[in-house]
């Protein structure tokens, strides 16, 4: 996954309450790659949503490239 790839919010076992729950299956944008735990490691992904640009950070395991 790198910036510019076009992703799929794949998590879905999210609580009802969660301001993420109408995100999944949904594409977006990948706007940055993070490693805030320190380690070369990416684990964090800011993109920007395709339906309504909100601006959003995953966990990498979260997102699917899509092809």
């Amino acid at each position: 996954m790198k910036v510019g790839d076009l992703i799929r919010v794949i998590k879905d076992n999210w609580v009802d309450t969660s301001e993420y729950k109408g995100y999944q299956g949904q594409v977006a944008l990948v706007v940055a790659i993070a490693c805030l735990d320190g380690r070369r490691r990416p684990k964090n992904t800011r993109i920007q949503m395709v339906s309504d640009g909100a601006i959003l950070w995953f966990l990498t395991k979260e997102l699917e490239v899509v092809k």
